[in-house]
Protein backbone atom coordinates (compact mmCIF):
# COMPACT_ATOMS: atom_id res chain seq x y z
CA UNK A 1 0.00 0.00 0.00
CA UNK A 2 1.07 3.77 -0.58
CA UNK A 3 2.38 5.50 2.18
CA UNK A 4 0.60 8.65 1.39
CA UNK A 5 -2.33 9.44 -1.70
CA UNK A 6 -2.29 13.18 -2.91
CA UNK A 7 -5.97 13.72 -4.02
CA UNK A 8 -5.71 16.94 -6.62
CA UNK A 9 -9.21 17.41 -7.15
CA UNK A 10 -9.77 20.73 -9.39
CA UNK A 11 -10.76 23.25 -9.25
CA UNK A 12 -11.18 23.72 -13.28
CA UNK A 13 -9.17 26.30 -15.22
CA UNK A 14 -5.96 26.37 -12.84
CA UNK A 15 -3.55 24.66 -14.70
CA UNK A 16 -4.46 21.46 -13.76
CA UNK A 17 -3.92 20.11 -17.73
CA UNK A 18 -0.62 21.37 -17.39
CA UNK A 19 0.51 19.72 -14.04
CA UNK A 20 -0.96 16.04 -15.40
CA UNK A 21 0.57 16.61 -18.62
CA UNK A 22 4.16 16.98 -17.17
CA UNK A 23 3.46 14.29 -14.21
CA UNK A 24 2.38 11.85 -17.43
CA UNK A 25 5.49 12.70 -19.40
CA UNK A 26 7.99 12.28 -16.54
CA UNK A 27 5.53 9.26 -14.56
CA UNK A 28 8.98 7.14 -14.81
CA UNK A 29 10.88 9.75 -13.60
CA UNK A 30 8.46 10.52 -10.88
CA UNK A 31 8.22 6.67 -9.96
CA UNK A 32 11.69 5.98 -9.67
CA UNK A 33 11.89 8.41 -6.97
CA UNK A 34 9.30 7.34 -4.96
CA UNK A 35 6.22 8.96 -6.41
CA UNK A 36 3.90 7.21 -8.55
CA UNK A 37 1.54 9.02 -10.89
CA UNK A 38 -1.71 6.86 -10.75
CA UNK A 39 -3.21 5.65 -14.22
CA UNK A 40 -2.50 2.79 -16.77
CA UNK A 41 -4.00 5.02 -19.93
CA UNK A 42 -4.09 8.55 -20.04
CA UNK A 43 -7.90 8.73 -20.17
CA UNK A 44 -8.08 7.03 -16.84
CA UNK A 45 -8.14 9.72 -14.61
CA UNK A 46 -11.42 10.88 -16.22
CA UNK A 47 -13.03 7.47 -16.22
CA UNK A 48 -12.40 7.32 -12.25
CA UNK A 49 -13.78 10.67 -11.60
CA UNK A 50 -17.16 9.12 -13.62
CA UNK A 51 -17.28 6.41 -11.49
CA UNK A 52 -16.83 7.90 -7.95
CA UNK A 53 -19.12 10.56 -9.01
CA UNK A 54 -21.98 7.09 -9.69
CA UNK A 55 -21.92 8.48 -13.83
CA UNK A 56 -22.62 6.15 -16.32
CA UNK A 57 -19.58 4.63 -18.30
CA UNK A 58 -19.17 4.66 -21.89
CA UNK A 59 -17.15 1.21 -22.19
CA UNK A 60 -15.86 -1.44 -20.25
CA UNK A 61 -11.73 -0.03 -20.12
CA UNK A 62 -13.65 3.21 -18.84
CA UNK A 63 -15.89 1.51 -16.12
CA UNK A 64 -12.76 -0.68 -14.96
CA UNK A 65 -10.32 2.31 -14.53
CA UNK A 66 -11.01 3.85 -10.74
CA UNK A 67 -10.46 -0.31 -9.74
CA UNK A 68 -7.43 -0.48 -11.90
CA UNK A 69 -5.86 2.80 -10.51
CA UNK A 70 -6.97 1.71 -7.18
CA UNK A 71 -5.27 -1.77 -7.65
CA UNK A 72 -2.19 0.42 -8.58
CA UNK A 73 -1.69 2.47 -5.79
CA UNK A 74 -1.81 -0.74 -3.55
CA UNK A 75 0.73 -2.11 -5.04
CA UNK A 76 3.16 0.87 -4.80
CA UNK A 77 4.82 1.09 -1.55
CA UNK A 78 5.98 5.24 -2.02
CA UNK A 79 3.54 8.12 -2.58
CA UNK A 80 0.50 8.05 -4.82
CA UNK A 81 -1.36 11.25 -6.51
CA UNK A 82 -4.29 10.48 -8.26
CA UNK A 83 -5.19 14.26 -10.12
CA UNK A 84 -8.38 15.36 -12.11
CA UNK A 85 -10.03 18.75 -11.33
CA UNK A 86 -13.49 16.50 -12.19
CA UNK A 87 -13.06 14.78 -8.53
CA UNK A 88 -13.50 18.35 -7.58
CA UNK A 89 -17.60 17.92 -8.11
CA UNK A 90 -17.91 14.57 -5.60
CA UNK A 91 -20.48 14.68 -2.79
CA UNK A 92 -19.01 14.48 1.00
CA UNK A 93 -20.02 10.94 0.82
CA UNK A 94 -18.61 10.37 -2.78
CA UNK A 95 -15.16 11.66 -1.47
CA UNK A 96 -15.18 9.88 1.20
CA UNK A 97 -15.50 6.55 0.00
CA UNK A 98 -13.14 7.05 -2.54
CA UNK A 99 -10.37 8.21 0.21
CA UNK A 100 -11.10 5.58 2.68
CA UNK A 101 -9.99 2.93 -0.51
CA UNK A 102 -7.04 3.49 0.32
CA UNK A 103 -6.96 3.02 4.31
CA UNK A 104 -4.35 2.65 5.95
CA UNK A 105 -2.29 5.09 3.66
CA UNK A 106 -2.27 8.84 5.09
CA UNK A 107 -4.94 10.80 2.63
CA UNK A 108 -3.69 14.45 1.42
CA UNK A 109 -5.89 16.46 -0.60
CA UNK A 110 -5.16 19.23 -2.99
CA UNK A 111 -6.56 21.96 -4.72
CA UNK A 112 -5.54 24.43 -7.13
CA UNK A 113 -7.06 27.83 -6.97
CA UNK A 114 -7.07 30.43 -9.66
CA UNK A 115 -8.50 34.35 -9.04
CA UNK A 116 -12.31 33.96 -10.78
CA UNK A 117 -11.30 36.87 -13.32
CA UNK A 118 -9.32 34.44 -15.07
CA UNK A 119 -11.61 31.37 -14.60
CA UNK A 120 -14.93 32.30 -15.87
CA UNK A 121 -13.66 33.68 -19.52
CA UNK A 122 -11.71 30.06 -19.46
CA UNK A 123 -14.74 28.37 -18.58
CA UNK A 124 -16.66 29.65 -20.96
CA UNK A 125 -14.80 29.21 -23.89
CA UNK A 126 -13.89 25.57 -22.65
CA UNK A 127 -17.64 25.33 -22.90
CA UNK A 128 -17.60 26.94 -26.80
CA UNK A 129 -15.73 24.10 -27.84
CA UNK A 130 -17.91 21.09 -26.62
CA UNK A 131 -21.03 22.65 -28.14
CA UNK A 132 -21.73 25.38 -25.93
CA UNK A 133 -24.24 27.96 -27.95
CA UNK A 134 -24.46 30.95 -25.29
CA UNK A 135 -23.14 34.38 -25.07
CA UNK A 136 -20.56 35.55 -22.74
CA UNK A 137 -22.38 38.49 -21.65
CA UNK A 138 -24.87 36.07 -20.23
CA UNK A 139 -22.62 33.22 -19.01
CA UNK A 140 -22.55 32.34 -15.66
CA UNK A 141 -22.22 28.77 -14.45
CA UNK A 142 -24.74 26.63 -12.49
CA UNK A 143 -25.50 27.16 -8.81
CA UNK A 144 -23.56 24.34 -6.12
CA UNK A 145 -26.76 22.93 -5.50
CA UNK A 146 -28.14 22.54 -8.89
CA UNK A 147 -27.38 19.33 -10.96
CA UNK A 148 -24.29 18.30 -8.92
CA UNK A 149 -23.05 15.77 -11.73
CA UNK A 150 -22.65 18.45 -14.05
CA UNK A 151 -18.81 19.18 -14.53
CA UNK A 152 -19.00 22.89 -15.76
CA UNK A 153 -21.01 24.77 -12.35
CA UNK A 154 -19.53 26.36 -9.18
CA UNK A 155 -19.28 23.07 -7.26
CA UNK A 156 -16.31 22.84 -9.25
CA UNK A 157 -14.33 26.17 -9.46
CA UNK A 158 -15.54 27.17 -5.91
CA UNK A 159 -12.18 26.48 -3.97
CA UNK A 160 -13.89 26.83 -0.33
CA UNK A 161 -16.58 24.80 -1.49
CA UNK A 162 -14.96 22.06 -3.21
CA UNK A 163 -12.59 21.27 -0.24
CA UNK A 164 -15.87 21.81 2.41
CA UNK A 165 -16.68 18.35 0.76
CA UNK A 166 -13.24 16.92 0.36
CA UNK A 167 -11.57 18.00 3.80
CA UNK A 168 -13.85 15.53 5.98
CA UNK A 169 -12.28 14.02 8.55
CA UNK A 170 -8.64 15.57 7.66
CA UNK A 171 -6.67 17.56 9.69
CA UNK A 172 -5.98 20.96 7.82
CA UNK A 173 -1.97 20.48 7.65
CA UNK A 174 -3.12 17.27 5.16
CA UNK A 175 -5.11 19.86 3.54
CA UNK A 176 -3.47 21.67 1.10
CA UNK A 177 -4.40 24.70 -1.53
CA UNK A 178 -1.84 25.75 -4.40
CA UNK A 179 -2.86 29.27 -5.81
CA UNK A 180 -1.97 30.02 -9.56
CA UNK A 181 0.66 32.60 -9.83
CA UNK A 182 -0.29 35.83 -11.38
CA UNK A 183 0.59 36.58 -14.94
CA UNK A 184 4.05 37.40 -15.53
CA UNK A 185 5.35 35.35 -12.88
CA UNK A 186 7.83 32.20 -13.90
CA UNK A 187 6.79 29.71 -16.15
CA UNK A 188 7.36 26.73 -13.55
CA UNK A 189 6.55 28.49 -10.56
CA UNK A 190 3.06 26.53 -10.46
CA UNK A 191 4.94 23.04 -10.90
CA UNK A 192 7.32 24.00 -8.11
CA UNK A 193 4.15 24.74 -5.73
CA UNK A 194 2.38 21.48 -6.40
CA UNK A 195 5.53 19.69 -5.84
CA UNK A 196 5.95 21.65 -2.42
CA UNK A 197 2.17 20.36 -1.69
CA UNK A 198 2.60 16.78 -2.64
CA UNK A 199 6.44 16.88 -0.79
CA UNK A 200 8.55 15.65 -3.65
CA UNK A 201 11.07 17.41 -5.35
CA UNK A 202 10.27 19.54 -8.49
CA UNK A 203 13.54 18.92 -10.37
CA UNK A 204 13.15 15.35 -10.95
CA UNK A 205 10.63 16.18 -13.65
CA UNK A 206 11.17 17.80 -17.09
CA UNK A 207 9.37 20.68 -18.23
CA UNK A 208 10.35 20.33 -21.74
CA UNK A 209 6.77 20.41 -23.19
CA UNK A 210 5.36 21.64 -26.57
CA UNK A 211 3.44 24.68 -25.92
CA UNK A 212 0.08 24.26 -25.45
CA UNK A 213 -2.49 27.48 -25.95
CA UNK A 214 -6.19 26.36 -25.22
CA UNK A 215 -7.82 29.57 -24.89
CA UNK A 216 -8.85 31.18 -28.77
CA UNK A 217 -8.79 34.63 -28.74
CA UNK A 218 -12.64 36.83 -28.67
CA UNK A 219 -13.47 36.37 -32.35
CA UNK A 220 -12.40 33.20 -32.41
CA UNK A 221 -14.77 32.51 -29.46
CA UNK A 222 -17.47 34.11 -31.16
CA UNK A 223 -17.22 32.75 -34.37
CA UNK A 224 -16.52 28.58 -32.87
CA UNK A 225 -20.03 29.64 -30.83
CA UNK A 226 -21.83 30.60 -33.83
CA UNK A 227 -20.79 27.46 -35.87
CA UNK A 228 -22.29 25.81 -32.84
CA UNK A 229 -25.82 26.68 -33.49
CA UNK A 230 -25.91 25.38 -36.50
CA UNK A 231 -23.91 22.01 -35.86
CA UNK A 232 -25.28 18.86 -37.79
CA UNK A 233 -27.30 17.04 -35.15
CA UNK A 234 -24.72 13.84 -35.99
CA UNK A 235 -22.04 16.32 -34.03
CA UNK A 236 -23.92 17.08 -31.07
CA UNK A 237 -23.67 13.89 -29.44
CA UNK A 238 -20.66 13.13 -27.19
CA UNK A 239 -17.84 12.27 -27.93
CA UNK A 240 -18.50 14.11 -31.06
CA UNK A 241 -17.89 17.90 -30.19
CA UNK A 242 -14.94 16.76 -28.00
CA UNK A 243 -13.64 15.13 -31.03
CA UNK A 244 -14.16 17.58 -33.84
CA UNK A 245 -15.44 20.75 -32.30
CA UNK A 246 -12.83 21.21 -29.38
CA UNK A 247 -9.79 19.49 -30.31
CA UNK A 248 -9.99 19.92 -34.31
CA UNK A 249 -11.79 23.79 -34.92
CA UNK A 250 -10.69 25.06 -31.40
CA UNK A 251 -7.11 23.51 -30.57
CA UNK A 252 -5.80 23.27 -33.72
CA UNK A 253 -7.01 25.67 -35.75
CA UNK A 254 -8.60 28.81 -33.88
CA UNK A 255 -6.39 28.67 -30.33
CA UNK A 256 -3.00 28.64 -32.24
CA UNK A 257 -4.31 31.97 -34.13
CA UNK A 258 -3.20 34.91 -32.14
CA UNK A 259 -6.40 36.74 -31.49
CA UNK A 260 -6.86 39.49 -28.73
CA UNK A 261 -7.81 37.81 -25.46
CA UNK A 262 -10.88 37.64 -24.02
CA UNK A 263 -11.32 39.44 -20.43
CA UNK A 264 -14.41 39.62 -18.15
CA UNK A 265 -17.00 42.29 -18.75
CA UNK A 266 -16.50 45.57 -16.46
CA UNK A 267 -20.08 44.83 -15.48
CA UNK A 268 -18.89 41.57 -13.40
CA UNK A 269 -15.43 42.50 -11.72
CA UNK A 270 -17.15 43.81 -8.42
CA UNK A 271 -19.44 40.69 -7.98
CA UNK A 272 -17.00 38.75 -8.89
CA UNK A 273 -14.29 40.69 -6.37
CA UNK A 274 -16.68 39.95 -3.68
CA UNK A 275 -17.03 36.11 -3.93
CA UNK A 276 -13.31 35.81 -4.51
CA UNK A 277 -12.63 37.75 -0.92
CA UNK A 278 -15.11 35.37 0.37
CA UNK A 279 -13.49 32.12 -1.22
CA UNK A 280 -10.00 33.28 0.33
CA UNK A 281 -11.54 34.56 3.58
CA UNK A 282 -12.68 30.73 4.28
CA UNK A 283 -9.56 29.42 3.45
CA UNK A 284 -8.04 31.34 5.90
CA UNK A 285 -10.21 30.78 8.37
CA UNK A 286 -9.70 27.07 7.61
CA UNK A 287 -5.81 26.93 8.05
CA UNK A 288 -5.12 24.75 5.47
CA UNK A 289 -1.63 24.50 4.25
CA UNK A 290 -1.18 27.34 1.60
CA UNK A 291 1.51 26.91 -1.08
CA UNK A 292 1.23 30.69 -2.45
CA UNK A 293 -0.56 33.61 -1.26
CA UNK A 294 -4.23 33.83 -1.10
CA UNK A 295 -4.30 37.14 -2.02
CA UNK A 296 -3.62 35.81 -5.59
CA UNK A 297 -7.10 34.53 -5.66
CA UNK A 298 -8.53 38.36 -5.81
CA UNK A 299 -7.17 39.37 -8.68
CA UNK A 300 -5.45 42.46 -10.36
CA UNK A 301 -7.22 45.60 -8.39
CA UNK A 302 -7.32 47.39 -11.88
CA UNK A 303 -8.31 43.78 -14.14
CA UNK A 304 -7.85 44.45 -17.65
CA UNK A 305 -10.29 44.92 -19.90
CA UNK A 306 -11.40 43.92 -23.87
CA UNK A 307 -14.02 43.63 -26.46
CA UNK A 308 -16.68 41.17 -25.59
CA UNK A 309 -17.59 38.50 -28.51
CA UNK A 310 -20.95 40.25 -28.88
CA UNK A 311 -19.25 43.33 -30.05
CA UNK A 312 -16.66 41.36 -32.88
CA UNK A 313 -17.78 42.78 -36.31
CA UNK A 314 -18.99 40.33 -39.16
CA UNK A 315 -16.09 41.59 -41.38
CA UNK A 316 -13.40 40.24 -38.59
CA UNK A 317 -15.37 37.10 -38.25
CA UNK A 318 -15.83 36.15 -42.07
CA UNK A 319 -11.49 37.15 -42.04
CA UNK A 320 -11.37 34.30 -39.15
CA UNK A 321 -14.01 32.10 -41.14
CA UNK A 322 -11.77 32.55 -44.48
CA UNK A 323 -8.66 31.49 -42.49
CA UNK A 324 -10.15 28.90 -41.27
CA UNK A 325 -11.49 27.08 -44.52
CA UNK A 326 -8.15 27.55 -45.83
CA UNK A 327 -6.97 25.85 -43.28
CA UNK A 328 -9.09 23.21 -43.77
CA UNK A 329 -9.30 22.87 -47.01
CA UNK A 330 -5.27 22.12 -46.49
CA UNK A 331 -6.29 19.52 -44.30
CA UNK A 332 -8.31 17.66 -46.41
CA UNK A 333 -5.87 17.94 -49.41
CA UNK A 334 -3.61 16.29 -47.07
CA UNK A 335 -5.47 13.53 -45.96
CA UNK A 336 -7.02 12.83 -49.27
CA UNK A 337 -3.39 12.44 -50.51
CA UNK A 338 -2.39 10.28 -47.68
CA UNK A 339 -5.53 8.41 -48.40
CA UNK A 340 -5.30 7.33 -51.67
CA UNK A 341 -1.07 6.07 -51.35
CA UNK A 342 -3.05 3.84 -48.55
CA UNK A 343 -5.38 2.83 -51.02
CA UNK A 344 -2.54 2.57 -53.86
CA UNK A 345 -0.69 0.86 -51.24
CA UNK A 346 -3.60 -1.61 -50.02
CA UNK A 347 -4.28 -2.06 -53.61
CA UNK A 348 -1.16 -3.45 -54.76
CA UNK A 349 -0.81 -5.59 -51.44
CA UNK A 350 -4.09 -7.27 -52.38
CA UNK A 351 -3.24 -7.75 -56.24
CA UNK A 352 0.21 -9.66 -54.79
CA UNK A 353 -2.50 -11.86 -52.61
CA UNK A 354 -4.74 -12.52 -55.39
CA UNK A 355 -1.68 -13.69 -57.85
CA UNK A 356 -0.55 -15.73 -54.90
CA UNK A 357 -3.65 -17.26 -54.51
CA UNK A 358 -4.01 -18.11 -58.36
CA UNK A 359 -0.73 -19.93 -58.68
CA UNK A 360 -1.83 -21.92 -56.13
CA UNK A 361 -4.73 -23.07 -57.52
CA UNK A 362 -3.24 -23.85 -60.84
CA UNK A 363 -1.03 -25.88 -59.32
CA UNK A 364 -2.94 -29.72 -60.29
CA UNK A 365 -2.34 -32.87 -57.74
CA UNK A 366 0.40 -34.19 -60.49
CA UNK A 367 2.24 -31.50 -59.88
CA UNK A 368 2.53 -30.82 -56.57
CA UNK A 369 3.41 -35.01 -56.70
CA UNK A 370 6.45 -34.20 -59.04
CA UNK A 371 7.57 -31.36 -56.67
CA UNK A 372 7.28 -33.73 -53.34
CA UNK A 373 9.17 -36.19 -55.33
CA UNK A 374 11.81 -33.93 -56.43
CA UNK A 375 12.32 -32.42 -52.58
CA UNK A 376 12.67 -35.91 -51.66
CA UNK A 377 15.11 -37.18 -54.64
CA UNK A 378 17.31 -33.80 -53.12
CA UNK A 379 17.08 -35.33 -49.29
CA UNK A 380 17.89 -38.64 -50.27
CA UNK A 381 21.46 -37.18 -52.53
Amino acid sequence: MARRVFFHVGTLKTGTTYLQRVMWKNRDRLRAAGTLFAGTYYNDRVWATQTVRGMRQPHERAATAWDRMVAEVTAFDGDAIISHEFFGGASPDQAAKAMARFSPAEIHVVVTARDLFGILPAMWQEQVKFGYTGRFEDYDPLPLEVRPARHWSWRTIDAADVLRRWSVGLPPERVHVVTVPPAGSPRDLLWTRFAEACDFDPSVASLALPPVNESMGVAEAELLRRVNTGLHEELRHSPEPARWVRRYLGLEILAKRDGEKLRLPPGRVAGLRTRGEAIAAELRIARYHVVGDLDDLLGPADPPMSRQPEEVGEGELLDVAVDLINTMLADHRALSLENASLRSSLESVRGAVARRAGARARRTPLSVARGVARRARRLIR
